[in-house]
This record gives C-alpha cells, structure tokens and sequence, in this order.
C-alpha cells in the first residue's frame, strides 16, 4: 500500500518500510551475485577438477589392483603353507612309526646280543677254559648261531674253539 502513494505523499512510515525493504533486496542481490561468482569459479575450475578427481580414480583403481594381486598371493602362500604343513605333519606321523619300528627292532637285536652274551660267557668260555671237546664247542657254536640266525659273515665272527 505504500508504493501505490507517490514518494512525496508518505508517511515517515511508510518511507521507512520501503528503505527496510531496499536494504533486504541490496544485500539479497549481493548474495545472488556471489553464489553466481563462486558458481562461476567452479564452472572455470571444473575442467581441472575433473582431471584430479580422475586422477585420484586412476589412483585409487591402481592401488586396488594391486591390493587384490597381494590378497591372491597370500592366499596362495597360505594354501600352500597348509598343504607343506599337511605333508610335514604326514611325514612327521611316518617318521615316528619309523622311529617306534626301529627301536622295537633294536630292542629286539639288543636283547638277542644279552641272550648271545650270556650264553658265550655262561657255556662256551666255560667249556673252553675246562678244556672241552673242540668239536662240541664248533657244534655248539654254529647252532647258537644259525639258532640267532646269523648269515656267514656273522657265523664267521663267533668265537671257536
């Protein structure tokens, strides 16, 4: 209602609303104007930004390429890892039945020694210290022998009379 008085036919009022008015409309303008400017400062910049965001892209697509190469070779080396570990552990298992077979034998071959020992140190040394028959102590000894069964190169090694 104010504009439709001409200026020199207002009241105090109504000129101080239409000056209220004309600063909120100035400064409006010079925010337009600087989003306007910054709108084109961006629009200048685009071209660039568009070369560093496909940059960072690039980048980023490199890097994740080569994250995923070094995923595939850890997962390559630990399968490998659990297949050396398997067959370590298979052959770990084997070398133990070897090692508990080997000592059964050694056992064996340590007590048939004691028996051999005993009865050379008990029989035979006696009968040859007494003076006994030579061909007793051969007979006696070559049955010990094949009795342990022992091949020629042992028999050969026994003691004779």
């Amino acid at each position: 209602s104010c504009l439709s008085v001409t200026k020199d036919k207002r009241h105090p009022f109504q000129h101080n609303v239409i000056n209220m008015a004309d600063e909120v409309l100035v400064e409006l303008q010079k925010e337009l104007e600087t989003a306007v400017s910054n709108a084109d400062s961006k629009l200048a910049d685009s071209a660039g930004e568009k070369q560093r965001r496909d940059l960072a892209a690039s980048e980023t697509k490199t890097k994740l390429e080569a994250a995923e190469t070094l995923e595939g070779c850890r997962l390559t080396a630990m399968t490998e890892a659990k297949a050396t570990g398997k067959t370590n552990e298979a052959a770990l298992v084997e070398a133990k039945k070897q090692e508990k077979f080997t000592l059964a034998q050694f056992d064996k071959v340590s007590a048939r020694k004691t028996s051999l020992e005993n009865i050379i140190s008990t029989q035979l040394e006696p009968m040859k210290s007494a003076g006994g028959g030579k061909r007793e102590i051969n007979v006696l000894t070559k049955a010990l022998g094949a009795f342990e069964g022992f091949d020629a190169s042992l028999m050969q090694a026994l003691p004779t009379a």
